[in-house]
């Protein structure tokens, strides 16, 4: 009997995705791009989210942040990730200076393509969002397959 199994290496993808931060105050969906596991022997990528209240009166009328960062591949099925606002005067670096707003947070990848992306932020607590990762077509490095001989083994364990 044969058994054919992926080798886990980590393949260069693009993820787009929505998200809501659900904080009253802001009320705002997430929009995402990421490329991922493209540098540091693909293991590392670059994510860009702006974010986009609903409010059009009132202290926080037309809020909106581009958050920008580095994500880490832990596993195939785990990526963590962390960025930091430089552009927005209200919450920006540009404004805020070291005050300005941060995030970390995690992608999952349960089944194939579907990314969930959970993060929390100290300005606008957690917030969390869904999206799809695609498979780089510039990528040389394709899921090979290995073939395991279950006969061979059998008795050893």
């Amino acid at each position: 009997m044969k058994l054919v199994a992926l080798r886990t290496q980590y393949i260069p993808s693009f993820e787009f995705g929505v998200g809501y931060l659900p904080k009253p105050k802001y009320d705002a969906m997430r929009y995402t791009v990421a490329i991922n596991n493209f540098l540091f022997k693909q293991k590392a990528g670059v994510y860009v989210t702006y974010d986009k209240g609903h409010y059009t009166e009132g202290p926080w009328a037309n809020y909106w942040a581009v958050l920008t960062g580095c994500s880490y591949s832990i596993s195939r099925v785990v990526t963590v990730y962390g960025g930091m606002d430089f552009i927005t005067l209200n919450h920006g670096m540009r404004g805020q200076g070291i005050f300005c707003r941060k995030e970390l947070g995690v992608d999952l990848y349960p089944w194939r393509g579907l990314a969930i992306r959970l993060g929390y932020s100290f300005m606008v607590t957690f917030h969390c969002g869904i999206g799809w990762k695609f498979d780089s077509p510039f990528s040389k490095e394709a899921p090979r397959r290995r073939i395991y001989d279950i006969d061979k083994y059998r008795g050893r364990f």
